[in-house]
């Protein structure tokens, strides 16, 4: 009779033990779904807002309820990658932490610390173009902080290139100032389009193509395109932003002068 009782206890246990496993794994299959449909939507519609990044660089905690399982693959990925370059397995040649396009101007990928180059200015503004991370302390804490949220794989609006342009062009201008660094994840794609959107309103550069070949010549990683075809995948071609970047310059007075100054606006 005990032992028949002991087998009947040992045996919901078991079952216990085995509902509980079975609910935390459909629990996690549904973590992992809702964040990978949830990023897929940010991705199609362009909808950097769902990862709710703050203007001072962090993700709140809520987010991971709905973007977790995302973020948690996103991130490890990037770390992997990082980790496998060390040991000289590089998704691309010459892929450097960052790299001096112009005079106190870096663009790159995200760090845990600020960039230090020899006979580089130490920088003093940090442009964030990434919305599923949050910034490293060290990356926003510096004199000037500027998020501007864009999701990987796609392109910053021509508001958002504006905005870049015109406060960093401003904090160049100031030969007091130190560099500025503009990163994104991987300093391929949303920091490069900003960096010569930098580039053309500061006068360095007079068209999409020279802009493009600058960029590259300086940092060859970058996946800037200087032809204006529509991808399959519908994201806007960079020169086709570019170029609308341009014409809203145009349609400014004010910015028009500004491009029509010194070639070299910051450039000792």
């Amino acid at each position: 009779y005990h032992g028949a009782l002991g087998l009947v206890a040992a045996g919901g246990g078991a079952g216990w033990r085995s509902s509980i496993f079975a609910i935390s794994r459909s629990l996690l299959q549904l973590w992992f779904g809702v964040g990978f449909c949830t990023a897929g939507v940010a991705i199609a519609f362009d909808v950097p807002g769902l990862y709710c990044k703050r203007a001072c660089g962090t993700i709140p905690a809520f987010v991971w309820t709905y973007l977790g399982g995302w973020m948690l693959v996103y991130r490890a990925l990037w770390l992997a990658k990082r980790a496998l370059a060390r040991f000289g397995l590089e998704y691309k040649l010459d892929d450097r932490l960052c790299d001096v396009i112009a005079d106190r101007l870096l663009l790159g990928r995200l760090t845990w610390d600020i960039p230090r180059l020899d006979g580089v200015p130490e920088v003093d503004m940090v442009v964030d173009m990434t919305c599923e991370w949050s910034e490293p302390l060290a990356l926003r804490s510096v004199d000037d902080y500027l998020l501007t949220p864009v999701v990987d794989t796609t392109r910053p609006t021509v508001e958002q290139l504006r905005l870049v342009a015109e406060r960093v062009v401003g904090h160049l201008r100031d030969p007091s100032r130190g560099s500025v660094y503009i990163h994104c994840a991987n300093g391929y794609g949303r920091s490069a389009v900003a960096t010569a959107a930098v580039l053309l309103l500061g006068g360095l550069c007079d068209t999409v193509e020279e802009t493009v070949d600058l960029i590259k010549a300086a940092r060859p990683v970058v996946s800037l395109d200087a032809k204006r075809q529509k991808h399959f995948c519908g994201a806007i071609p960079h020169a086709q932003l570019l170029h609308a970047f341009i014409e809203e310059l145009g349609s400014d007075a004010e910015s028009e002068e500004t491009s029509s100054s010194d070639p070299k606006l910051w450039c000792a």
